[in-house]
């Protein structure tokens, strides 16, 4: 928020995934989502987590951001990629939640 009020809207623009296939549009965690979808009707049924990171993908998924050749696309997935025990022994942040209606 503050970076953006200094006008710097890239890590938004990142984070956000404006460039990419299927942007983001939202984001919830855990008990704000089940809250609302309790309100409406709906009982969670089961949620996944995801790593963080697929690095199988890693070169592939850089490459999509419009603003990166080839040539940095592979210095940053190897980078990443040399990070990739660190990664891995962080928290996972995504989880896939499903629903049930009542």
């Amino acid at each position: 928020m503050l970076l953006n009020k200094l006008g710097i809207s890239s890590y938004l623009t990142r984070m956000w995934q404006f460039n990419f296939h299927s942007p983001h549009m939202n984001y919830f965690n855990q008990k704000n989502l089940t809250m609302l979808l309790n309100r409406h009707g709906f009982v969670k049924a089961q949620d996944v987590q995801l790593d963080s990171l697929d690095f199988s993908t890693l070169k592939e998924r850089i490459k999509a951001d419009g603003g990166v050749n080839k040539l940095k696309a592979m210095f940053l997935s190897t980078g990443i990629s040399l990070l990739k025990p660190l990664i891995l022994s962080s928290k996972p942040d995504i989880r896939v939640f499903f629903f049930n209606k009542k």
